[in-house]
């Protein structure tokens, strides 16, 4: 049991060097505010002790009647207390800058690293967890770590200073007010393991509250339509009372230790009265040196709790930081390849898929070697069953997921085939699933794949995509503002808009996944004549399940239980 628990800790104390280690080397390049502020810290604290000092003599010459010493006194204790004020004032203003800059800053790197991760890995996240460690974790580090560092030296300076004016003038004195840190520092030692124990927990808990109200409210309209929020809100009451069983239970603990804390701290205060008390009536000190003793005292055992109270916040920071290195380890994407530049700059004149054998799981292929060829000038189409892997072909050519076997090629204008992959999705526009519109106007997610594009370009793409007829009519136009996932228009306004977009772009290739099923047969085929008619010269890719779509193909591949397989007419899905 005691080999256990040893290794245990061991454990959980390499885990925090390693975070501590990488909070360290990423808060390094804002040395120089953080030294500023340090150094700010410690001015303050001298200061403050030198007021401490300076009140002691001017105690000594009131109680000892010595008029020509009480005014230069009083003037220094006044002004190093307010010197103090205002430095303190200063240093909390800095520390806003500061702290500000510094958030802006590491948010934005976790934002970016979560756009470029593997989509595959990240998708493994639920977009709840993902907001809370954007929002609340790069929070909760860039405050502990700026108070940490800082807090640390300038507690351990006030409490040197204290300590070190206490043995100038009664080293007895000192030595009371010192017993107080190793029965301190024991106790935070024992109870690391504990705190680091309830930090992950209430973290978890309250990731997964996040992202359960994050997904309740993303669905709202569902739940009003099944008439479901009760289950809903039974279920977000049990959320949130897991969140509270672990909060109290940490609070729990927390109080007492703080008793624990207090209570060393009453003994050792009383202990240093007690000896001034003595030292005072004994007549070996002054009235004024009893005052400086108890402040004394009580700032070296304050100093030194507050350096042992930061073992719990130590603990925690290290625990946002883990949740933030764990999105960090997940691998980046590779956007810019020696291919990149012959791709982007020659065109794409046919893919060839040779062999593909992809799974999400080991031993469960979704495709099992499958095999297709599309050409510029034609439209190639997947049908098949939902769920049978249409979606993933397209993922696979996008580079979204890497195929455990074979290869993905495209063919340059030069006859060159080059391998597929991430940074060859300047190649593709898509046109995916379901609605993928962002809130902000029509024309803004137009540019969002273009940002240079004209008026006059997004209105022909909107009329390509037979969108221009219902845009013109609503209020501002292709300035109309949308809400989250096109709120404001229909599903098939959207599709259109989203069509819209992905003609835009003007890539080589035309990427549509089910882009038209929300669309009635007679609209979908004039937007489909109409894609055709702009771009005869692009490699046109569709996933369809209706006869209109694939009677205007010229490749009909049937995806079925992983296998492809090429057809020469339509195939209905139950036949």
């Amino acid at each position: 049991m005691l080999e256990r628990d040893r290794k245990h800790k061991k454990g959980y104390l390499l885990e925090m060097f390693r975070e501590w280690k990488w909070m360290v080397h990423y808060f390094c390049q804002y040395k120089w505010e953080i030294f500023f502020y340090i150094g700010a810290g410690i001015f303050s604290t001298i200061l403050s002790l030198a007021s401490a000092v300076a009140s002691k003599y001017l105690i000594d010459a009131v109680t000892g009647f010595q008029a020509d010493r009480i005014l230069s006194c009083a003037a220094a204790t006044v002004g190093l207390a307010f010197g103090s004020m205002l430095i303190s004032a200063g240093i909390g203003r800095g520390k806003y800058s500061i702290s500000t800059r510094v958030h802006r800053n590491l948010q934005g790197d976790v934002f970016k690293h979560m756009t470029r991760a593997r989509w595959l890995e990240l998708n493994r996240y639920r977009n709840g967890d993902l907001l809370n460690r954007l929002d609340n974790d790069t929070i909760a580090l860039t405050g502990n770590v700026l108070n940490f560092i800082p807090t640390v030296i300038n507690n351990g300076v006030a409490f040197a200073g204290a300590l070190g004016i206490m043995v100038y003038y009664d080293p007895v004195m000192a030595l009371l007010a010192l017993i107080s840190a190793p029965l301190t520092a024991g106790l935070g030692y024992k109870v690391m393991g504990k705190i680091r124990e309830y930090s992950k927990g209430m973290l978890k808990a309250g990731s997964e509250k996040t992202a359960f109200a994050e997904d309740a409210i993303s669905n709202i309209q569902t739940i009003k339509a099944f008439g479901i929020h009760e289950y809903f809100e039974k279920r977000m009451g049990e959320k949130l009372e897991h969140y509270r069983e672990i909060a109290m239970k940490n609070n729990r603990f927390s109080v007492y230790c703080n008793i624990l804390l207090s209570g060393i701290g009453i003994l050792v205060t009383y202990g240093c009265y007690g000896w001034g008390v003595y030292r005072l009536w004994s007549g070996f000190i002054t009235y004024g040196t009893m005052t400086l003793f108890i402040d004394l005292a009580g700032r070296v055992r304050e100093g030194f709790s507050n350096l042992i109270t930061l073992v719990p916040g130590m603990i925690s920071t290290a625990s946002h930081a883990a949740r933030i290195m764990e999105l960090e380890d997940i691998p980046g994407e590779c956007v810019w390849a020696e291919d990149s530049s012959s791709c982007v700059g020659t065109g794409c004149t046919g893919i060839r898929l040779e062999e593909i054998t992809f799974a999400y799981e080991e031993g469960k292929p979704v495709l099992d070697k499958v095999s297709f060829t599309a050409e510029s000038g034609e439209i190639t189409a997947f049908i098949g069953p939902s769920g049978e892997g249409k979606t993933t072909l397209i993922r696979l050519l996008l580079g979204l997921v890497k195929p455990q076997e074979g290869q993905a090629l495209f063919r340059d204008s030069a006859g060159k085939e080059i391998p597929l992959g991430e940074w060859q999705r300047r190649l593709f526009s898509y046109v995916p699933q379901g609605n993928t519109l962002f809130a902000g106007s029509i024309a803004e997610n137009l540019r969002m794949v273009k940002e240079n594009v004209s008026e006059e370009e997004i209105m022909e793409a909107l009329k390509a995509a037979d969108a221009w007829g219902f845009v013109k009519e609503l209020r501002g136009g292709i300035h109309y503002e949308l809400g989250e996932h096109g709120k404001g228009l229909s599903e098939g306004q959207a599709q259109r808009i989203s069509i819209a977009r992905a003609l835009v772009r003007n890539s080589p290739v035309l990427l549509l996944d089910e882009a038209t099923s929300a669309l009635d047969p007679w609209t979908e085929q004039r937007v489909l004549k109409q894609i055709v008619k702009k771009n005869r010269d692009k490699i046109l890719i569709v996933t369809a399940h209706r006869q209109s779509v694939v009677e205007m193909s010229d490749r009909i591949y049937r995806v079925n239980k992983g296998k492809l397989e090429r057809v020469r007419k339509f195939i209905p899905l139950n036949g």
